[in-house]
């Protein structure tokens, strides 16, 4: 798209007036080149139709500019990259203004703030990462020693791997490095490096900044500690990180980004430790380390300040009598007791080598309160570091026992649950067990209920053979009843007429006047007879009837008995 002409035009005027007052104020020993090189850029700005091109050239003046003059350009920069190349270009400008501001907090806070507001990224974490680091270690070095040692024993004792974000965890590492570092370069530290360089390769980072800063860190770290192998190492990681930016931003055509700083303190602390280096890498890293001050002339005005360098690969070399010199040279300005201790001893042992004894016992006769001096802080380096871990084990040995109460708890909640546990489950037997039981009778039961059932059936079907034979007696029953009052009523009626003849024609016979006393004697007995037996039959003929309507009858033997009498 095209670059709007507003904002090239004050772009162009804010360039020129900074521009302006960086060279009014001067460069340094390259004013005239550097001069040039900043109109060509404005006289390219001013010509430029496309937003990437303006940016580019833009860059290339912001690398231009010493760090003092940077921080105003940078901010026109990160307002113009962000409006036209958006958040990813915007993160770069602003871990640039990172480095600018490192010494800064406030400023730092602002450019994490503003880091805060843009959609969520690993890019984007990892430059807040980047702005945090410098923080905690601007923080680090506003602290008094006790303030030290109680911070580093928070840190240490408040776990990392107990935090779950990958970046949290290393900012709390690189936090306690930094804290650590400003007490001590004693194990302590070395041990906390070792965490923090397990949690950058189980995550590999996708910008340059961390990894760039965590290598110059680690063997700056290692060298002041005479870690000679280690410190190579690290150098070494610090140079392909190197080497990899500068890939990248010379595909973007930023000719003049300052990464040859880094290069001069990894070549130089290669060099130191000349120990763990080869003759031949040692010729590699000295002649790259003069072609960059050739090509620089801040970096050569440096080298030639010191000529450390030249020092540690004469001493590489062997050269010992034409490293002399140059170590008198160096000491006379080195305040540093650490660094001014090694160029000591590589003089003593340089004297020696060359048979200026003279030299040498003056050397040693410095030497030896330097080393006592050395000596005593790093006994207050150890007393710090003693201070802390038994803090530490403090810290440790509550936690231990809060752990063992809350494992006695545990164990005694467990052993109640493991309890409660076994009683559930010997209560769960015992039901199973009786539930079995009961099925085990359901099933008996089940079994009982289908053999009465089949035994019911066949008794109900013998039954029901027996109703139907009972409905048959019955019917016979009942004909034989029938049959049997219809006979009793013939029978009754049978007798009863003709007795009832008979007991009429006997009253008749007894009642006759015409009869003589002897007739009518023996009739009347004879009637009497008659009388007396048709009673008994009338009798016998109403129990008869009786029996046939159904009336109970009971046969008394006396007078119920029909006997035929004939004695009258």
């Amino acid at each position: 798209m095209n670059f709007p002409r507003r904002l090239l035009i004050t772009a162009v005027i804010a360039l020129q007036v900074m521009a302006a007052m960086a060279i009014g104020r001067g460069f340094g020993s390259d004013l005239s080149s550097t001069e040039g090189v900043l109109r060509q850029h404005l006289d390219s700005l001013s010509q430029a139709t496309t937003a990437s091109d303006s940016i580019d050239i833009i860059y290339g003046m912001f690398d231009m500019l010493p760090p003092d003059r940077r921080p105003a350009m940078g901010h026109e920069l990160y307002r113009l990259v962000r409006s036209e190349e958006g958040i990813e270009g915007a993160l770069g400008v602003l871990r640039l203004l990172t480095m600018i501001y490192k010494d800064n907090p406030e400023a730092l806070n602002a450019i994490i703030h503003e880091m805060s507001t843009m959609p969520e990224s690993d890019e984007l974490q990892e430059s807040i990462l980047f702005a945090r680091i410098y923080l905690a270690a601007n923080q680090a070095r506003g602290e008094s020693p006790e303030s030290l040692r109680e911070k580093i024993t928070a840190l240490i004792t408040s776990d990392s791997n107990h935090i779950s974000d990958h970046y949290d965890r290393l900012l709390h590492l690189f936090t306690v490095c930094m804290y650590v570092r400003e007490m001590t370069h004693g194990p302590l530290l070395a041990e906390n490096l070792r965490y923090l360089d397990r949690e950058l390769r189980h995550r590999p980072l996708s910008t340059y900044a961390i990894r760039r800063q965590y290598a110059d860190m680690k063997a700056q770290i290692f060298t002041e500690n005479d870690e000679a192998a280690d410190a190579v190492d690290a150098d070494r990681e610090l140079l392909a990180v190197i080497n990899g930016m500068d890939s990248d931003y010379r595909s973007r055509e930023r000719k003049h980004m300052a990464l040859h700083w880094f290069r001069y303190r990894a070549y130089t602390r290669m060099l130191r430790n000349f120990n763990a280096i080869s003759d031949q890498e040692a010729r590699q890293y000295y002649a790259e380390l003069n072609a960059l001050a050739d090509s620089l002339p801040e970096v050569r005005a440096v080298y030639n300040s010191l000529h450390y360098p030249d020092i540690f690969y004469l001493l590489k070399i062997g050269d010992d009598a034409a490293a002399l010199p140059l170590l008198k040279k160096a000491l006379a300005t080195e305040t540093n007791i650490s660094r001014r201790r090694f160029l000591l001893r590589q003089l003593i042992d340089a004297a020696r080598h060359t048979g200026d004894d003279a030299l040498a016992l003056a050397a040693v006769t410095e030497y030896n309160p330097l080393l006592e001096d050395f000596i005593q802080q790093k006994i207050k380096e150890s007393e710090q570091e003693i201070t802390v871990s038994h803090n530490l084990a403090s810290v440790h040995k509550q936690a231990l026992e809060n752990e063992l109460e809350m494992r006695r708890e545990r164990g005694h909640r467990r052993n109640i649950a493991i309890i409660c546990s076994a009683i559930a489950l010997a209560v769960a037997l015992a039901a199973l067990i009786q539930l079995m039981i009961m099925i085990n009778r359901c099933r008996h039961t089940e079994s009982q209920l289908r053999k009465t059932n089949s035994q019911l059936i066949q008794r109900r079907n013998i039954l029901r053979n027996s109703t139907d034979e009972m409905l048959q007696a019955v019917n016979e029953a009942e004909k034989a009843q029938h049959d049997k009052t219809t006979f009793i009523k013939y029978i009754s009626s049978t007798i009863s007429l003709p007795l009832s003849s008979i007991m009429e024609y006997a009253y008749k016979i007894i009642d006759a006047p015409d009869q003589d006393e002897t007739s009518r004697r023996i009739l009347q007995r004879f009637a009497e007879v008659i009388e007396d037996n048709s009673a008994h039959l009338r009798k016998s003929a109403r129990h008869l009837k009786a029996l046939a309507h159904g009336e109970e009858f009971q046969q008394k033997e006396s007078n119920d008995t029909f006997r035929p009498n004939f004695d009258r």
